[in-house]
């Protein structure tokens, strides 16, 4: 079996907020219900099973991120029709999303950012950028108020794509603004257009909230 790509404790904590999540949603037996038919899906190899396998360690663990998030939504749309299935699993997605990406993003403290040389914060950012194995970025830049980078590749869409539901796709992207500027004030996000949702790149703009 192939190692997770997330630590133990960070794994128990999405599953657990995801479980919380189909409990409001669903209620306990329904919660439990899905979860376990989720569970089975995984252990046959679900949603991957007719797909060649994967090229990289980087496609692996971008099929490892977005597989669970793609069998919850295909049982719930058996269970409670399409739109509540596709609004219920953005809930989930954007709250179990959040031990991961503090985990991946770590701290971001804008005083010791700026004290790093201008190839020190770019350095920086490269690093931070290598925990999101669905993308592929470059134009990277790192000034003193804030950074950016272009994803010009992302594997989500791809992946979302090739098993039938493009529309989960955009709820990845939702992840970013999610959580900065909201779980994590201090950092805010501008992106004026998604490759999810037909743009031709993802232009990643961050800008910190605390002035100079």
């Amino acid at each position: 079996m192939t190692p997770s790509i997330y630590p133990w404790n960070v794994l128990l904590k999405i599953r657990w907020i995801a479980f919380k999540g189909l409990i409001r949603g669903l209620g306990l037996w329904g919660a439990i219900h899905v979860g376990w038919k989720v569970e089975c899906a995984e252990r046959r190899g679900e949603p991957w099973e007719e797909m060649e396998p994967p090229s990289s360690p980087e496609e692996a663990a971008s099929r490892e991120q977005a597989g669970g998030a793609i069998l919850l939504y295909r049982e719930l749309c058996r269970r409670i029709g399409d739109e509540q299935a596709l609004a219920l699993t953005r809930t989930i997605i954007l709250d179990s999303s959040v031990p991961w990406m503090r985990y991946a993003v770590g701290s971001l403290d804008a005083v010791q950012y700026r004290k790093l040389s201008a190839e020190g914060r770019k350095s920086l950012v490269q690093e931070k950028s290598r925990s999101f194995f669905n993308m592929t970025i470059d134009s990277i830049h790192a000034e003193e108020d804030g950074a950016g980078f272009v994803v010009r590749h992302c594997r989500f869409p791809e992946l979302c794509q090739a098993v039938g539901v493009p529309q989960l796709a955009p709820l990845f992207c939702e992840v970013d603004a999610h959580y900065f500027g909201g779980v994590e004030p201090s950092l805010v996000l501008s992106r004026e257009e998604t490759l999810a949702t037909g743009g031709k790149c993802c232009p990643f703009v961050f800008h910190f909230n605390e002035p100079l």
